[in-house]
């Protein structure tokens, strides 16, 4: 009997313990969310869109407190910044009639991407040197330019040069044959000329060391005749 009324009181110390705790969570959760609805509160969804100098430019804001810029089809920049209030655009935007202000809207990055990337821009030229340049040509050029220049004991262009200048000894002109292939295509597929040059003055050096071979015509004889 005694050990009960022993063990009462810790009970009643156990349940008012527990009680208190409780109480006490119940007011950290309720404070939490009152934070959490002043941050919301804060922040608000909006989408600024302008064009300044053939620039376009979209400004996302997020109800996160994101802000997004995106530039030309490329997202430029992203920190942490509540929209302003009134919405506006930045102070560089000085052309009023093409500034879109859409409250309460955010673009996703994919549709902000799409809304200022520039339109293609068409002519009429025939020289393909004033046309864009597709990126999956400029990925093979540049692939092309760091083979020629890249040296491992010389560089693709002094290894071709060198060709060029064999009168076609121990048939180095069939290798030679490759890279003239190589500058060709990369010439037609870019218009940049500066590859049909070097193809030129590589097929000049083998003119240069041509020899006459009889009845007017010339070419390159092997050491054996």
């Amino acid at each position: 009997m005694n050990r009960l009324l022993n063990v009462r009181p810790m009970l009643i110390f156990v349940l008012i313990s527990q009680l208190f705790f409780a109480c006490a969570n119940e007011d950290f959760v309720e404070e939490q969310k009152l934070v959490e609805d002043e941050i919301n509160e804060a922040y608000v969804a909006a989408t600024i869109y302008y064009e300044e100098d053939g620039t376009k430019t979209a400004i996302v804001y997020s109800k996160n407190g994101d802000k997004k810029t995106f530039t030309n089809g490329k997202k430029v920049g992203h920190t942490k910044e509540a929209a302003p209030d009134p919405l506006s655009p930045p102070e560089e935007s000085t052309d009023a009639d093409s500034v879109e202000v859409y409250p309460d809207t955010e673009w996703t990055d994919d549709q902000a991407v799409e809304e200022t990337t520039p339109e293609e821009e068409t002519t009429t030229s025939t020289d393909p040197t004033q046309t864009s340049t597709p990126e999956e040509v400029l990925y093979w050029k540049d692939m092309f330019d760091q083979e020629w220049t890249q040296s491992d004991f010389r560089t693709d262009y002094e290894d071709a040069l060198s060709r060029s200048k064999s009168a076609n000894l121990n048939h180095e002109y069939y290798f030679l044959g490759k890279y003239i292939d190589g500058l060709q295509q990369v010439w037609q597929a870019t218009g940049d000329n500066q590859y049909l040059d070097t193809a030129l003055e590589l097929i000049r050096n083998t003119m240069n060391d041509a020899v006459d071979v009889g009845n007017g015509y010339k070419g390159w004889p092997d050491i054996d005749g």
